[in-house]
């Protein structure tokens, strides 16, 4: 893996060192609304709005995911997308995370929709029946020599959407209803 590139974060391999701090800040929360309602143009999905409260939620998990807490467990209320990048000089933008994730659509079968892990982040992001977003930025805070310098970008989505199953029943039709080619 070449670490001066951004990757999706891999929570069973994660690589990272402790005292992260939340970076986030306005113009990364309106760039990341942005750019998320560009990308889903072109899939036919609604604008999303801002939530604060999803804000808040990323940034509590941007830290534990940062910080290695113990106790994370599964984002069972809204669908979640993690990016990080070591060793860059600059914070981890909105836009190239995002990329990370929409970049997926390549792999995405639009004509036997349903939930694949290679896709999920795209899915995610253009999920029709998700109407609020709420992204996070923290970083360890480190100097940009550092090797273990790593900032991460998480987005929770609202409602949760992209589950490969529901009621104990795939879910090809909500994935067909949701995930629209590009126009």
């Amino acid at each position: 893996m070449n670490l001066n590139k951004p990757f999706i974060i891999n929570l069973a391999s994660i690589i990272c060192s402790s005292n992260f701090v939340d970076k986030t800040d306005k113009k990364f929360s309106d760039d990341c609304l942005n750019y998320h309602n560009e990308l889903r143009a072109k899939h036919k999905s609604p604008k999303l709005a801002i939530d604060n409260k999803l804000v808040e939620q990323a940034k509590k998990r941007c830290l534990e995911y940062g910080n290695l807490t113990n106790n994370i467990k599964p984002n069972t209320v809204n669908t979640e997308n993690i990016s990080g990048v070591m060793n860059m000089p600059e914070q981890l933008s909105c836009k190239v995370a995002i990329d990370l994730w929409y970049k997926q659509h390549k792999h995405y079968n639009f004509t036997d929709p349903k939930f694949n892990p290679k896709t999920a982040h795209f899915t995610a992001l253009v999920w029709k029946e998700s109407t609020k977003i709420g992204c996070a930025r923290c970083s360890n805070g480190t100097t940009d020599t550092d090797l273990t310098k790593l900032s991460a970008v998480v987005c929770n989505y609202h409602p949760k959407g992209n589950v490969g199953i529901f009621n104990g029943k795939p879910t090809p039709k909500f994935f067909k209803d949701n995930v629209q080619n590009k126009i």
